[in-house]
């Protein structure tokens, strides 16, 4: 056996017993940041009523980041069980206490799987693919006197110590580093010199720039926001804000209502695009270039952690490359955008061949050899202990990865697409032929490593 093939062995070993992360979707799936504070005849009502408050805080932030604004009224009312069900951890910092009353800063986390069950049965379109950042450049000053980095600027003061919103698309604010001032200056944001907004843009990983002027004046504060966003290929866009100061309003306050007021449009329109259409399922088969084994683990790791991918079933193996079944909902631009924010590429492999009047619905399985579905971390979960083969014929659990022949569980291996024992009933002129390519987009371009498939 050569060393190439005893690595594919093991490596099949591995993928069946190692679970896969899913942290990005936890980290979708978690609202941090939630402050409580209540007040009881004793303190430990107090903690039990703070607690509780704070979930619930958490669960109606968390349906603001996934559910577009229209939508959020058909969210179903929570009740204790309910939402009970949806918690999966809470971490507790920064606690006060007296003899009646306790405050607290929580971190709440929740079940991803519970949370998409809840949304799907009530009918209630969501989206979990977080967006690339926006960077704000924050001026401060009457039009024409503006300033960036010199001089007082209580509004990059502002957005530099802001937690944010807590949204899908995280906005960011420069750091003010000499690198920072070399980028841009105060006149050249206000131009919207694309040049300059660009270079200080890909410093912080951002496609999208708002240059966002604020001034205050008068008693009551009066604040004043000019605000334009720039993308690539796209006209810029303009809004403008007067908000008054409320009654009991600090400057960080009113700061922030102005800040909500720029991502709000931001936020809904990316949750928009970007809704998981369950209505629409597919998948397409790919071909994934390979250097290595670790790069297959880090491809496959990055396909199953993105939110429109259900389950990626690995069809073949070798040194060169691997091809993988990808089942997503949406469509393919969807899954594409989704793909490109996990730095993988999708694009059509050029003179592939088609399944002549066959979609994936009812084409033969490709041939006879062994076949690994991985469950998303993205829609179908993760096990959280080893998964294991069972016996042929038997049925596992869900989130096993089946043997040869066996008769896997609803959610776990489909069965469309699974191999014959021995390759029984595959014509011999069927063989895979991927219309695609997924490509990593952090690495340059590299040679495979010698050697046939």
């Amino acid at each position: 056996m050569s060393i190439w093939s005893s690595s594919r062995l093991v490596f099949t070993i591995l993928l069946m017993l190692v679970p896969v992360s899913a942290a990005v979707a936890q980290d979708v799936f978690t609202v941090r940041g939630v402050e409580v504070d209540a007040t009881a005849d004793n303190v430990v009502q107090a903690q039990e009523m703070a607690l509780a408050e704070g979930q619930r805080l958490a669960a109606d932030r968390l349906f603001q980041r996934l559910v577009p604004a229209e939508y959020l009224g058909q969210v179903p009312a929570l009740g204790a069980q309910s939402l009970d069900d949806l918690v999966q951890n809470v971490s507790v910092a920064r606690e006060r206490r007296s003899d009646v009353r306790y405050l607290a800063d929580l971190t709440v986390g929740f079940r991803p799987d519970a949370v998409r069950r809840l949304l799907r049965e009530a009918g209630v379109p969501f989206a979990e693919t977080p967006g690339r950042p926006v960077l704000v450049l924050p001026l401060y000053g009457p039009k024409g006197q503006e300033v960036l980095w010199q001089g007082e600027n209580p509004w990059r003061d502002y957005w530099a110590n802001r937690r944010g919103s807590g949204g899908l698309v995280p906005f960011v604010a420069p750091i003010g580093d000499l690198s920072d001032v070399v980028a841009i200056d105060a006149a050249a944001a206000a131009a919207g010199d694309i040049e300059s907004l660009w270079a200080i843009a890909e410093r912080y990983g951002a496609e999208d720039v708002i240059v966002a002027r604020a001034y205050v004046e008068g008693d009551p504060k009066f604040l004043l926001v000019d605000s334009v966003l720039y993308r690539p290929d796209t006209p810029p866009a303009s809004q403008g804000d007067e908000i008054l100061e409320e009654p009991g309003e600090d400057l960080d306050d009113l700061f922030e209502r102005a800040a909500l007021r720029i991502e709000a449009p931001i936020q809904n329109a990316w949750r928009r695009e970007n809704v998981l259409r369950f209505d629409s399922q597919a998948s397409l088969l790919a071909e994934v270039p390979l250097t290595s084994l670790d790069d297959w683990v880090m491809v496959r790791d990055r396909l199953t952690q993105t939110a429109a991918v259900i389950e990626v079933t690995l069809r073949r193996l070798s040194r060169r490359q691997a091809i993988v079944e990808v089942s997503y909902v949406g469509d393919e631009d969807q899954l594409s955008r989704a793909l490109a924010l996990s730095k993988l590429g999708l694009k059509p492999k050029e003179g592939a061949a088609v399944w002549a009047g066959q979609d994936t619905a009812d084409r033969p399985a490709p041939w006879s050899g062994a076949s690994t579905a991985v469950p998303s971390g993205g829609q179908g979960g993760t096990s959280g202990t080893a998964a294991t083969a069972p016996a042929q014929g038997t049925v596992p659990a869900q989130g096993t990865v089946p043997a040869q022949g066996s008769v896997p569980a609803q959610g776990t291996v489909p069965t469309q697409g699974t191999v014959p024992a021995s390759g029984a009933g595959v014509p011999a002129s069927v063989r895979l032929q991927p219309r695609y390519e997924i490509i990593r987009t952090d690495l340059a371009p590299a040679a495979p490593l010698d050697g046939s498939g």
